[in-house]
């Protein structure tokens, strides 16, 4: 089931003298609203207030520190499959003129490195990677969650748009 906080911005804006008391409030409004959900009534609810000067001990923010630790406690790294078999989804590609056609996407699961053949279901073809950017730098691996350009030799771009734009190796 996907994590869920609930963050309370801008408590400064509520007068000072009964703050505890309205977030008290609000917070257990919220946690009534949130039982019927499939997120249950156990959601972490951090209020905050992010305003330079918010709080009247001098900091210039409040709960910051405790949404901090709430988010490291809460979020989960996911687990990398890069043994698998690789599949990548394509969402864009164009032509370079004298280098190929580059096609940018997600890889969905497995690892795939310059070199290497690549298969276009689709198209009935396979083809063999040049290189593989990522955020405008090469790079000597994609692996599963990473967004990649891949040049490929030999590939038009239109039929790789009017295939379903699923590569796997």
């Amino acid at each position: 089931m996907p994590k869920l906080i609930v963050v309370l911005n801008k408590i400064d804006m509520l007068p000072a003298e009964g703050r505890e008391e309205t977030l008290k409030k609000k917070i257990e409004s919220l946690r009534k609203i949130m039982l019927k959900t499939k997120f249950g009534g156990n959601v972490p609810i951090v209020p905050v207030a992010a305003a330079v000067g918010a709080d009247t001990e001098g900091k210039n923010h409040q709960g910051i520190e405790n949404l901090i630790s709430t988010l490291i406690d809460n979020v989960e790294l996911p687990v990398r499959n890069l043994n698998g078999p690789f599949f990548y989804l394509i969402d864009h590609c164009f032509s370079v003129k004298g280098q190929g056609t580059v096609v940018t996407g997600t890889v969905i699961q497995g690892s795939v490195t310059p070199g290497q053949d690549i298969e276009f279901p689709e198209l009935k073809t396979v083809k063999k990677i040049k290189s593989i950017q990522m955020f405008k730098k090469n790079v000597d691996k994609a692996i599963q969650g990473d967004r990649v350009g891949m040049l490929i030799n030999q590939l038009e771009s239109n039929q790789v748009i009017s295939s379903k734009g699923r590569v796997i190796n």
